[in-house]
């Protein structure tokens, strides 16, 4: 303790006539490597056995945390370029690690549920960007599932349908008609938020007749058929209430507008 004392109340000075002397007097770089692995190997089993102490490994995990964040760029870099090359070790170990080390999957799925919390925007991003370049295989994946535990989908759709009733009515419309499209093998698609917008600029009220509308009397109508070679953008669809979207039929927009001028 004496020599900590004084190492610490020294430092700079100790630090300067050390950097001085090996200026002069360059060591000796090998001699100084087997040194250190002399003493390494006389003193490997009790290094080992520190370790693997808790206290030991966070750390080690505190210090790795830390130079990560320093050195942020240069990390993801390396990782980059290791990824390719160590893809099936590193999954295999940390699938191994999850499964055996005690607290491991604790720590990893509340992390993760966190993480998730505090950016569901980029977690929605990501996942359907995922979906659009997986399609077939996720597609694959939710089709056998469902063939597995037919009731607990079944529980789930049930539990979002009481969540949100008026929303999964809009979703299945939008569903059908989307499947209509690909039927009739016409372009164009749209979304949800896209569909609203529409529905906002015309005044929640009947592109045809001007009543108002409400979610439940709302109904989507192409100004040009899909059977008259209409597309699924966004451009081509208005709002229209039952009467009118059923009234007009294959007809399009001017088509309809005159009959119902002339009536």
């Amino acid at each position: 303790m004496p020599n900590r004392k004084y190492y610490l109340a020294h430092r700079e000075e100790l630090l300067a006539k050390d950097k001085v002397r090996r200026k002069r007097h360059p060591p000796d770089r090998e001699k100084q490597k087997r040194r250190n692995r002399a003493w390494y190997e006389r003193n490997r089993d009790r290094l080992r056995e520190l370790s693997r102490t808790p206290e030991a490994k966070e750390r080690k995990r505190q210090k790795s945390k830390l130079y990560r964040q320093r050195h942020l760029g240069e990390e993801r870099a390396r990782d980059r370029a290791r990824y390719p090359d160590r893809k099936e070790v590193a999954f295999a170990r940390f699938k191994e690690r999850y499964r055996s080390e005690p607290g491991y999957r604790e720590r990893i799925n509340a992390d993760t549920a966190a993480y998730q919390r505090e950016h569901k925007d980029l977690k929605k991003k990501w996942g359907k960007k995922y979906y659009d370049s997986h399609r077939d295989r996720e597609s694959q994946r939710k089709k056998e599932a469902y063939r597995k535990n037919p009731e607990v989908f079944s529980a789930r759709v049930r539990r979002y349908r009481e969540s949100d009733p008026e929303r999964c009515v809009e979703l299945y419309r939008k569903i059908g008609d989307l499947r209509r499209t690909r039927e009739r093998g016409a372009v164009g698609w749209y979304t949800r938020a896209q569909w609203m917008a529409r529905v906002s600029f015309y005044g929640w009220k009947c592109y045809y007749c001007r009543v108002a509308l409400t979610l439940k009397t709302l109904t989507r109508d192409h100004r040009i058929p899909l059977s008259r070679g209409g597309s699924a953008w966004p451009s081509n669809l208005v709002p229209a209430c039952k009467k009118c979207n059923c009234s007009k039929h294959t007809r399009t927009e001017r088509e309809f507008l005159q009959l119902k001028a002339a009536a």
